[in-house]
């Protein structure tokens, strides 16, 4: 319910003033391109990283802090239980996972709140609406779109997790990875390589620890140890 509204008013509103703005220059008939780029693009996986933060992650957040504090989490280390495995991974698994299905809920919802203002308070043609829409929107839009949002999902968990103490170490090279592909399609790669190129090599070494250390295989507790 939180996303649906949130989404429906965002693109009602987003209607509202794009389409005052565009009746200056008489180009109402691209108030419906102007929705559709901007929720698919940026609006979308923003807004749903937010409500997701605000939603799961306080709450994730809040719970292992607790479990840290009352020495529940020590508790799994001294059972040999690998708490990352046990307490992270599924967290970071759904969040990745869930954050793009929202979008794609959240850029519904916002299209149809955008076309209910559009054609109920701006007098815009739906025909030529829809037909800006569907031309100017590319599936190469939606799908960056989703993209992005798995990459904040990620990187919003990890980072709620690392607040608590859960995750330290690997946590630099995995968000500075993620968010270099995630600039990567937004077509900014020539850039990203020059400023970023020593960084990454610099990280790769965590990164295979990270990774390795993530699924249990080796250190203490996991299932590559004693």
């Amino acid at each position: 319910m939180l996303f649906r509204s949130t989404g429906l008013f965002v693109g009602m509103v987003f209607a509202l003033q794009t389409g005052k703005a565009f009746a200056l220059f008489n180009a109402e008939n691209l108030v419906g391109a102007t929705i559709g780029l901007s929720l698919t693009r940026e609006i979308g996986p923003v807004f749903t990283s937010l409500m997701i933060v605000a939603r799961a992650c306080s709450s994730m957040a809040a719970e292992i802090g607790s479990m840290r504090v009352t020495e529940q989490v020590d508790a799994l280390e001294s059972m040999a239980v690998n708490p990352i495995d046990y307490l992270a991974v599924p967290r970071v698994l759904a969040t990745t996972i869930m954050a793009p299905l929202l979008t794609g809920l959240f850029n519904f919802v916002g299209i149809i709140g955008g076309y209910m203002v559009s054609v109920g308070v701006l007098n815009i043609d739906s025909g030529s609406l829809l037909h800006r829409l569907y031309y100017y929107v590319d599936t190469a839009d939606l799908y960056g779109g989703l993209i992005k949002a798995a990459c904040f999902g990620f990187l919003v968990s990890v980072l709620c997790l690392v607040c608590v103490g859960l995750v330290v170490l690997f946590v630099v090279c995995l968000c500075v990875s993620v968010c270099v592909f995630c600039v990567c399609v937004c077509g900014f790669a020539c850039v990203v390589c020059v400023s970023c190129g020593l960084g990454c090599c610099a990280s790769a070494g965590l990164w295979c620890w990270g990774v390795l250390r993530v699924f249990g295989w080796g250190g203490r507790g996991g299932r590559g140890g004693g």
